[in-house]
């Protein structure tokens, strides 16, 4: 029974294929040093590549070769930034240049009959113009769709598609019966459907949407460190904050020009310790200097991911403590956009829920009160604002004159065009004192003002030192109860200790958490050995003088101490 009203089966349309000789992909990919994976679909072999040849951020699958049994060639990437390229581009990659001027009818006998839309190239491949499909009539899409158990292909066919794509922008009810009709002839995956019913003029409609003012770079070329000391002067106007979190809130602003040059997106992580410090208008300072700004109060947690995928904007977070509360999936997102390596998502899309992996890099601003989870706070540079006291003054920042800005965005602009190279290929020296965690928030920002030059390298790293120095890292549980035995060892000396003898000991101090730990009760000896575990450490017979006890030796324990236990104080 067909699916839509039966239409007389359309007259079999000539293609104009002709026979010329393919061109050869293997060796062509070979060349790019790109890997892949080929199949066939929807008629024709497709060259799944490991990477994109122009991004190797967009991962296995999301680009494509496809190649026709006609030889007509195309390519294809699933991401917005890869929209206008075509294989053209792609075979303009080849270290092995072509032949020029090579004669057509020497590189095949008979000139063959090519595709239409395709033309032929001196190498004899034959590549597809970018001209846009002839799309077929209404008859034929239904006819494609009544027949899509016995040809799932069809309704992928390029003028049906381009049917499609009219139908749903001129005609919705007409585009919705059709949809339904697919779907319910469970013949194809729904997910591929839409997005082949995705045409270019809606991918460019929402990437285009005017939320984002693309900034035209300074005409001449700009000194970096008089740019940043200009910045910090100018976020020093309108908020109260020392001068080393003003320095990084400017560091951090030019950072967000700069997010495809580094492999660490720190967060700005704004804080302070009552309201009315000026969160929200720092926020807004660095909505008006950061790339793509996007400030939002809040965002439901799909368009979050699906933001950051989009438009990669500079996500300014206001009252972040509403926002995270009890947000996992959201900090999770958040978490995971901090190193390029590890920054996606996987998540299930369309009627088929098919598993689909978001990009979620991106530069991110969190504001708020409440001290942020401790996985967020790891993976931030904390900018600690303070209220104004009598004699302070900050200017409003709504009265600010917007010239400002604008010079300021076009300078930094400019100055990361001309500094992009510098910048990725920068490997600053760590900052002693400050842990792993904190040495990756701040290289992007050394690698900055390593750049800017002037005085900016060394203020930057006493910016480190003061934000970071001022968090005491608080030592967690399994850590105290590792210095807490080291203190037993020294107290009582000896290479050695009964299990029981170690206890005693850890519980004698009333002040200390292994005297209540089970409610107001002493631990027990199994989860004394629950705890040592986690380390590695185990008891074992010992003997001490003429006594064989369980127990354990000083040397199991001295790893554990060099990487978990605060170094012991000088005397």
């Amino acid at each position: 029974m067909d699916i839509l009203p039966p239409t007389p089966a359309p007259a079999a349309r000539s293609t104009g294929v002709g026979t010329g000789p393919r061109f050869d992909l293997p060796p062509f990919l070979e060349r790019l040093g790109i890997d892949y994976k080929q199949d066939r679909h929807n008629d024709a072999d497709r060259y799944r590549l490991e990477y994109c040849p122009f991004n190797e951020e967009h991962g296995f699958g999301e680009a494509a070769i496809f190649q026709l049994d006609n030889g007509a060639l195309s390519f294809d990437c699933k991401h917005n930034s890869c929209a206008d390229k075509t294989w053209h581009d792609v075979r303009a990659l080849d270290p092995q240049p072509r032949t020029a001027g090579a004669d057509p009818a020497k590189a095949f006998a008979g000139k063959p009959d090519l595709p239409p839309g395709a033309s032929e190239q001196p190498t004899g491949e034959v590549v597809m113009q970018e001209a846009t499909p002839v799309a077929a009539p209404l008859e034929e899409v239904r006819h494609a769709v009544n027949t899509l158990c016995a040809d799932a292909g069809a309704i992928f066919a390029p003028g049906i598609i381009a049917a499609l794509q009219i139908i749903k922008r001129t005609d919705r009810a007409e585009f919705a019966r059709l949809r339904r009709a697919v779907k319910e002839s469970r013949a194809v995956q729904m997910s591929e459907f839409d997005r082949a019913c995705w045409s270019r003029s809606e991918e460019e409609e929402i990437g285009d949407k005017s939320i984002f003012t693309e900034d035209a770079p300074w005409p001449e070329p700009v000194n970096g460190a008089e740019l940043l000391t200009d910045i910090a002067t100018a976020i020093g106007r309108f908020v109260i904050a020392n001068k080393e979190t003003i320095d990084s809130a400017a560091l951090w602003a030019v950072f967000t020009w700069l997010l495809d040059e580094v492999q660490v997106a720190p967060i700005a992580n704004i804080t302070a310790p009552e309201k009315r410090c000026g969160k929200t208008v720092m926020l807004s300072v660095l909505g008006k200097l950061a790339y793509r700004p996007m400030q939002v109060a809040d965002i439901a947690t799909a368009a979050l991911f699906r933001s950051i995928e989009l438009w990669s904007p500079a996500l300014l977070i206001d009252e972040v403590d509403a926002f995270l509360n009890d947000n996992e999936e959201a900090r999770g997102i958040i978490n995971a956009g901090f190193t390029r390596d590890s920054a996606f998502v996987v998540r299930c899309v369309g009627d088929d829920h098919t598993p689909t992996k978001f990009n979620v890099w991106g530069a991110k601003a969190l504001c708020g009160i409440s001290k942020i989870a401790d996985t967020l706070a790891d993976r931030s540079i904390p900018l600690r604002l303070r209220r104004k006291k009598p004699g302070e003054s900050a200017e409003r920042l709504r009265h600010s004159d917007p010239a400002l800005w604008a010079d300021l965005r076009q300078r930094v602009a400019r100055w990361a065009e001309d500094n992009a190279a510098t910048v990725a290929a920068a490997r600053p020296a760590i900052i002693e004192g400050l842990n792993d965690r904190a040495n990756d928030c701040w290289e992007p920002l050394l690698a900055i003002a390593e750049a800017a030059g002037g005085g900016w390298p060394l203020r930057a790293r006493h910016a480190a030192v003061a934000l970071h120095g001022l968090e005491e890292e608080t030592p967690t549980i399994g850590a105290e109860l590792l210095a807490d035995i080291r203190d037993v060892f020294d107290r009582l000396g000896g290479l050695a200790i009964f299990g029981e003898t170690l206890l005693g000991e850890l519980i004698r101090e009333e002040e200390r958490p292994w005297a209540t730990w089970n409610r107001g009760t002493a631990m027990r000896r199994n989860q004394l050995a629950k705890k040592l575990s986690e380390y590695g450490i185990t008891s074992g017979q010992v003997r001490i003088g003429a006594a064989t006890k369980k127990g354990f030796r000083r040397d199991q324990f001295v790893e554990a101490w060099e990487r978990y236990a605060a170094p012991v104080p000088p005397s």
